[in-house]
């Protein structure tokens, strides 16, 4: 029987399109990397001529949470909103040494159009700071006792494999059927 040049070179005579097409993107990578730049590039061009503004204005008018917001709107307008929170860190120090940009921090931010208020998490100019909260207790544990065996478990161990070295079944000659000889 003669060997097909495909088969000679270790691959199936009969290859699939998705082989096919995997064999020739592995063989030509410049230029797959070079089309999917330009697939790219070309998905950003038609993004910003036909695509729309991010928006993130979005009302669900007949929501159950909508209607309470509402409620809160109506009866308490500094109740009624979204909150969040910012959190600020000085790697160099604690944030009381930064006092004056703590403070500069937080008047922009009240400045801001939706924000109904902003809260300094320093203390006011002239009072203590509250003491940092005590570290918190570990327990100390005791290093695990690992000493030299003693005589008693040594010599158990000595009969035990004394006892398995001279014993009848460990002795006795099998043949090949598993059956004593």
């Amino acid at each position: 029987m003669e060997a097909t040049p495909a088969a000679q070179r270790g691959r199936p005579a009969k290859q699939s399109a998705l082989y096919r097409l995997g064999h020739w993107c592995a063989r030509h990578f410049l230029v797959v990397t070079a089309l999917w730049l330009a697939a790219l590039v070309g998905l950003q061009i038609t993004d910003r001529a036909v695509g729309g503004q991010y928006s993130d204005d979005f009302t669900l008018p007949d929501a159950q949470s909508a209607r309470g917001l509402t409620v809160l709107e109506a009866h308490d307008p500094a109740a009624g909103g979204y909150g969040a929170q910012i959190v600020l860190d000085d790697p160099d120090g604690p944030l009381t040494a930064q006092a004056t940009a703590m403070n500069s921090t937080v008047a922009a931010l009240e400045k801001l159009p939706d924000v109904l208020s902003a809260q300094n998490p320093l203390p006011p100019p002239g009072t203590t700071p509250p003491p940092p909260p005590p570290p918190p207790r570990t327990r100390a544990r005791s290093p695990p006792t690992a000493g030299p065996p003693t005589s008693r478990s040594a010599s158990a161990c000595r009969r035990r494999r004394s006892a398995a070295a001279t014993s009848p079944a460990s002795t006795a000659p099998y043949s090949r059927s598993g059956t004593p000889g």
